[in-house]
């Protein structure tokens, strides 16, 4: 398991700004559970805050009045996980058996998952 680590604290990866509609006419695939606004333009942050093996742990900065949770992508997939109590939101493509091996990795880290979610969004 790597810990993401640069000029944030803990993010591993630059976030990259897009606005919207970048986003939008740039994805192969849409993100699952994430809505598009083209009416307002809203730069929009992907950072990473874990890697483990194939997976990567990250927020979207337009979440922030949602409760706790952390996106996971592999490949295509992306899942969604509430962080407090831990519960699969949106299984984003992903098997049960696989979606299980996540659940206990968010689990194992799920300390770490809350202080970087109140780093990054400041509550």
């Amino acid at each position: 398991m790597q810990v993401a680590s640069g000029p944030a604290r803990k993010y591993a990866t630059p976030a990259i700004a897009l606005d919207v509609e970048t986003l939008h006419n740039e994805m192969d695939y849409p993100l699952p559970g994430f809505c598009y606004n083209n009416f307002r333009k809203q730069p929009l942050f992907m950072p990473t805050v874990l890697v483990s093996g194939p997976y990567r742990f990250f927020f979207v900065s337009v979440d922030y009045s949602e409760p706790p949770h952390i996106h996971v992508q592999r490949e295509k997939f992306v899942a969604k996980f509430w962080l407090d109590p831990i519960q699969l939101e949106k299984s984003g493509g992903f098997k049960a058996q696989e979606l299980n091996q996540i659940a206990k990795l968010v689990q194992e880290n799920q300390s770490f998952l809350m202080e970087c979610w109140y780093e990054y969004f400041g509550r």
